[in-house]
């Protein structure tokens, strides 16, 4: 089974250009994108993905406060089971 990965930028067209180069790598079977960080965080803790690609600059919630957020959030909550 392929590997899913969840694509955070704020920019429709970097996303894009993320998701065609990632699609042409043939790695992931799933592709998700955010359109911002707290969009992003919300996917990270709703279901999982196995790699995630995010801008460090975004505004609200930036890629580094994003990843702390989750790590945070995966270290207090119980474990997910598949």
């Amino acid at each position: 089974m392929l590997a899913s990965v969840l694509v955070i930028d704020d920019s429709a067209s970097a996303r894009a250009e993320i998701r065609a180069v990632l699609e042409g790598s043939g790695l992931f079977g799933r592709i998700v994108e955010a359109a911002d960080g707290l969009a992003g965080l919300r996917m990270l803790l709703a279901e999982k993905v196995d790699a995630v690609v995010c801008d460090l600059e975004m505004p609200g919630l930036d890629g580094e406060k994003l990843l702390l957020a989750q790590r945070s959030r995966s270290r207090t909550s119980p474990t997910r089971r598949s």
